[in-house]
C-alpha cells in the first residue's frame, strides 16, 4: 500500500511537472526565450521591431510560401502564408522594447512544430 501509494505520487507529480518543463526554455547563444503554448511557437528575440517584420517577410519568400495578407502598425505586425498544400502559417511580431521584439508563429490550427521552427530559423539568420 505504501509503495501504491508513493507511485502514484510520483506518477502525478510527472505527469503535472513534464507540461510545464517543455512550455519554456533557454537557448544559449542568441538570448532568445522559446515557449510553446496550443501549438503556437513564441520567441523572443533580440532583435528591433522594423528588423524582425523585414526578416519574416524575407524568410517567407525563400521558402517560397505565398504571403496572402500583411497588416501592420507601430506595435504590432499580422502576417499570412500559405503553404504550397494551403495550410495557413500566421505568424504575429510585436515590439516589445526599443531592441526586443516577440515573434509568434503557428502553421494550421494545432501546430507544427518542425516547420514552425524552420520558418524561425530563417527568420532569425536574416537578423
Amino acid at each position: 500500500m505504501k509503495n501504491t501509494v508513493h507511485f502514484t505520487s510520483l506518477l502525478l507529480l510527472f505527469a503535472l511537472g513534464s507540461p510545464l518543463a517543455m512550455l519554456t526554455g533557454c537557448k544559449g547563444g542568441f538570448q532568445e526565450t522559446v515557449g510553446r503554448v496550443r501549438g503556437q511557437d513564441s520567441v523572443m528575440l533580440e532583435a528591433s521591431y522594423d528588423n524582425a517584420v523585414t526578416a519574416a517577410a524575407a524568410a517567407l519568400k525563400d521558402l517560397e510560401f505565398r504571403n496572402i495578407d500583411t497588416k501592420r502598425d507601430a506595435l504590432v505586425a499580422l502576417i499570412t502564408a500559405l503553404t504550397a498544400e494551403d495550410r495557413v502559417i500566421d505568424i504575429r511580431i510585436s515590439r516589445q522594447s526599443e531592441k526586443v521584439t516577440r515573434l509568434q508563429i503557428r502553421v494550421g490550427k494545432l501546430g507544427d512544430e518542425s516547420l514552425q521552427k524552420l520558418i524561425t530559423d530563417k527568420i532569425k539568420a536574416r537578423l
